[in-house]
């Protein structure tokens, strides 16, 4: 099950991977004629998809019927509310963008992208690759539509050139990538702090009534520093010759850094209050359906000081419920996007009743996995949580992985998923004990979750008593006293494990993890050779004696409940 209810996550950690151009530079391509039948799919970042919605959709024509130009509204609002979104996007209509040259960029004085570049690394140019003569004529009509809006320029005497990997969108079109991949290897990262998908996404659910919009070819829209200018050129098939780009393009790296740095900088005050923002995409959040339209001009109007420009075609407006960074959000809370379940769906029967016991501890084999589908694929809806209130923890390990469910009791004493959390093991983690492994599986969900769990007290919820287990030892040191001086922090409460369905769920996760491994995110704590606790000594008593030819002792081990050993 690849990342089963796990946050799209961070989104391809900051949108900053490079197209996957492995099919363009292997040796097999290389000197060979590329046609319309090898180019690969275009990315999804590239295509124009509608917002998937719960509402259905109304279309508002802001153009003329020769000249169309289309948003789309609630088909559930009120008739007075479409005119007042209606006459608030005329209004605003300078704050989308149809076409290219429709977008003048983001005045550099709030942003630029720069690219410095490694002392050691030396400029490097790309071998021409050779095209049919039907992509050259497509490659041509993109070419000039970039001319044409400002995007590129034509260069000379460059010392960096780089190729064009065109890619294919779902309506047939071609769209020009560039193959940076030499260029980003000799860039440093920019270690600017993403906003946390998860935490976004609890901030736009439980809202009355949400737009959601994505800026339109949003990198395009941040210009390049004049002086690396030089750096983003790219070789054209046959007479079309060599250009530049003067706007960031997609496939850079640091872009999602830059974009979402301007971002901040545009909408700073409103972020979190009534505008959640992660690189592109954009939330205007209201509680309340009379003060949604104030708060939504409020965010145009910063679009327009600024020359923000969104995607027409990938807004929305007036909605209750909609897809944003992976997850279902509307006024109840999260669902997960349906997607994300189908390998579960597709999960073939447990085929003996000792794989089923384990998963859940039933012998109806069919049945129960019936039960855990629908579940996941009902689905089930993800809350944020509320503040105060205690929070569990399910924790679970397998031999080659581990898995966790964090969830909270409602109002009515019903239990809500928060969060779902699934990893296989590395091959030196696969050797740790099995009480190691539910450790490694509480100090990896604390660190993971550490935003929700740390206002709060967790009840942790286990086959063991992990609390008990680290923090009652004699003396902690090595592993697992890095984890307990992390752990420290939180306030943990164990709880024996019952035949519930969260447990069955975290060690259904652990069972089916992400299929990538994700190394662990170290906590930055000071060398810790030994710590003796306060309380609950283990005392040791020895007397021994040694001759030239001969030793002994004798050793007791007294516990803290005085059992002795």
């Amino acid at each position: 099950m690849t990342n089963l209810l796990a946050y799209w996550h961070e989104r391809a950690a900051q949108k900053d991977a490079a197209i996957n151009l492995v099919e363009f530079l292997n040796e097999s391509n290389q000197g060979e004629e590329i046609r319309m039948e090898n180019l690969g799919p275009a990315p999804a970042e590239l295509e124009d998809i509608l917002t998937e919605v719960e509402d259905p959709r109304e279309e508002i024509n802001l153009g003329t019927p020769e000249n169309p130009k289309l948003l789309f509204i609630s088909k559930l609002l009120s008739s007075k509310a479409k005119k007042e979104f209606e006459a608030l996007l005329r209004e605003y209509k300078d704050c989308f963008a149809w076409e290219y040259h429709e977008m003048p960029g983001l005045d550099r004085s709030i942003v630029e992208h720069r690219l410095p570049l490694y002392d050691a690394c030396k400029p490097h140019k790309q071998p021409p690759q050779r095209f049919s003569a039907e992509v050259q004529l497509e490659i041509k009509n993109e070419i000039e539509r970039l001319l044409y809006a400002g995007f590129i320029r034509t260069a000379r005497y460059v010392e960096w050139i780089s190729n064009i990997v065109p890619v294919k969108k779902k309506n047939g079109k071609i769209r020009v990538c560039i193959d940076f991949q030499n260029l980003n290897m000799a860039t440093p990262k920019d270690e600017y702090t993403m906003p946390m998908a998860d935490l976004l996404v609890d901030g736009a659910a439980s809202h009355e009534i949400l737009p959601f919009m994505e800026g339109h070819a949003g990198y395009n829209q941040i210009f390049i520093a004049e002086d690396d200018v030089h750096k983003m050129a790219f070789r054209c098939p046959g007479a079309l010759g060599t250009y530049e780009w003067v706007v960031m393009p997609f496939g850079l790296k640091n872009a999602g850094a830059t974009y979402q740095r301007a971002m901040n900088m545009i909408f700073h005050d409103l972020i979190g209050r009534t505008v959640e923002v992660y690189i592109d995409d954009v939330v205007v959040k209201s509680r309340k359906r009379q003060n949604h339209v104030a708060e939504l001009r409020q965010a145009f109007e910063r679009m327009r000081t600024h020359h923000l420009k969104m995607n027409p075609q990938k807004c929305i407006f007036g909605v209750s419920a909609s897809n944003f960074l992976g997850f279902l959000v509307h006024q109840l809370g999260i669902e997960v996007d349906k997607n994300k379940a189908k390998s579960i769906i597709d999960a073939p029967p447990p085929t003996n009743k000792t794989e089923l016991q384990s998963f859940l501890g039933k012998v109806e084999h069919q049945y129960a996995l019936d039960e855990i589908k629908h579940y996941l694929a009902t689905p089930p809806v993800l809350v944020p949580p509320i503040r105060g209130r205690p929070l569990k923890l399910y924790i679970a390990a397998d031999e080659n992985s581990i898995g966790s469910l964090l969830a909270q009791d409602n109002d009515q004493g019903r239990e809500r998923a928060v969060y779902y959390l699934s990893r296989i093991l590395t091959d030196v983690e696969v050797r740790y004990t099995p009480v190691g492994k539910l450790c490694l599986a509480l100090y990896f969900s604390a660190i993971k979750l550490r935003h929700y769990m740390l206002p709060s007290i967790v009840h942790v919820i286990s086959k063991t008593d992990l609390i008990k287990y680290m923090l009652t030892r004699p003396i902690i040191r090595g592993r697992i006293g890095k984890w307990t001086m992390a752990l420290s922090e939180f306030t943990f409460k164990y709880v024996p494990q019952k035949s519930i369905k969260g447990q069955a769920l975290a060690d259904f996760l652990a069972h089916h993890p992400s299929k990538e491994i994700e190394p662990m995110e170290e906590v930055e704590i000071k060398t810790i050779h030994a710590v003796p606790m306060q309380n609950n000594f283990w005392m040791m008593h020895f007397d021994g004696s040694s001759t030239d030819t001969s030793a002994g002792a004798e050793i007791v081990i007294e516990s803290p409940e005085g059992e002795l050993f």
